[in-house]
């Protein structure tokens, strides 16, 4: 989500302070969380409909393994899509929740860690930047998560993962500003994890 660092991003402007946390601190809150958004998923989803590609005997021996997703050279695909989707709606929630003209919303890629981003330094409250942040691994986590679940899809159950483990930046994001109020003024940090909040 961030631009590429500037010499000056680590301090905050004078009328904000800074609601962020660093790059790497953020990264490791996001390795952090891949156990924990693994499990919210597949653990349910075993109790409710077995381990998928698992084959037993009537005994209950462990007859066969085999993979459960069918082709990966799709998820492959998808998961390329996936990226772009992902930073498009980044765009998408600063635009239609913040009320952010789509001119002062920047995408790109940080090319020397091949990352795409989104950004945008335009003023909006903390809440639609929240909002902005968390819509794609809603989108593209949750709700296919949910519905996986439900239907018993292993294969939307395991794209859930990959696009929760995805989006484990953003809730690292989301973390760093968990004490910023909803109403407050905040705008997207131009190179750390987070957002300036106007101070009074």
């Amino acid at each position: 989500m961030q631009e590429e660092p500037q010499p000056t991003a680590t301090l905050a402007e004078p009328g904000w302070r800074d609601a962020s946390i660093s790059l790497v601190k953020a990264n490791l809150l996001a390795v952090a969380l891949i156990p924990v958004l693994g499990t919210l998923v597949l653990v349910p989803y075993a109790l409710l409909w077995g381990i998928p590609g698992l084959q037993t005997d009537d005994a209950g021996a462990v007859t066969r393994f085999s993979s459960p997703v069918e082709s990966t050279l799709t998820y492959i695909s998808l998961l390329f899509a996936a990226i772009v989707v992902h930073e498009g709606l980044h765009g998408v929630g600063f635009a239609l929740i913040g009320k952010i003209p789509r001119s002062k919303i920047g995408f790109g890629v940080k090319w020397l860690t091949f990352t795409p981003y989104c950004h945008c330094a335009e003023p909006m409250s903390a809440a639609a930047y929240r909002w902005a942040v968390a819509l794609p691994t809603l989108v593209l986590g949750v709700v296919p998560g949910l519905l996986g679940l439900a239907l018993g899809s292993f294969t939307l159950a395991f794209w859930a993962v990959i696009m929760l483990v995805s989006g484990s930046g953003d809730l690292a994001i989301l973390w760093a500003i968990r004490a910023v109020r909803g109403d407050a003024t905040v705008r997207d940090h131009p190179s750390r994890a987070g957002c300036l909040v106007r101070t009074p």
